[in-house]
């Protein structure tokens, strides 16, 4: 794995969680309020946008 790899691993994994799931066990395990996909074979739950975020958008938005 190159250092670019690695990098971008570790940059994904602090804005998303993979857990390993049935399509069925997916559907019965999260809220509708939850950001999360079933991509193959895995729940990948996506953290939210940080509160800094939120605020500039906001700012940009209005």
């Amino acid at each position: 794995m190159s250092l670019m790899e690695k990098t971008l691993r570790e940059m994904v994994a602090d804005y998303e969680v993979r857990i390993p799931m049935s399509y069925q066990a997916y559907q019965q395990s999260f809220d509708e309020d939850v950001h999360v996909e079933w991509v193959n074979g895995e729940a990948v739950i996506f953290m939210p946008a940080a509160t800094r975020h939120q605020v500039i958008a906001m700012y940009l938005i209005y």
